[in-house]
């Protein structure tokens, strides 16, 4: 998705990131952490209709290497405490939201805060 910048109409960089945005929350809905997710894990696809171009675009994950299913013994806290600490939407958000700022182009990304309530019991390994 990096290259992405080079050629495009400003207009579509809101919509890809809120693609990209639903991609990683459909993930986690259906109980898949990815460990790796960042902009360069994510492909754009123009949308052509009878071989005419337009400016709709399509965003897809294209790598699930280091993602998993989680288990059955997972408990909920343990899985919100990950699903925090990973922050797979930040990961996606907030990077392509500063990168295109550079580039002299506004998006906004505003984290949904999903697993915050796991943030607020977190205890280190001696219990502290």
């Amino acid at each position: 998705m990096p290259t992405l910048i080079q050629g495009a109409p400003l207009h579509i960089f809101q919509d890809i990131i809120d693609q990209t945005v639903r991609i990683v929350h459909v993930l986690g809905d259906n109980d898949i952490p990815n460990a790796d997710v960042r902009p360069d894990n994510f492909m754009v696809s123009r949308n052509e209709n009878n071989g005419a171009t337009s400016d709709d675009y399509r965003v897809f994950m294209i790598d699930f290497g280091q993602s998993r299913l989680r288990r059955a013994d997972e408990q909920d806290h343990e899985w919100g405490r990950a699903k925090w600490r990973q922050d797979e939407e930040g990961a996606v958000g907030l990077v392509m939201q500063h990168r295109l700022r550079k580039s002299g182009i506004r998006v906004d990304f505003q984290p949904s805060m999903r697993y915050l309530e796991f943030s607020e019991t977190e205890v280190d390994d001696e219990g502290c």
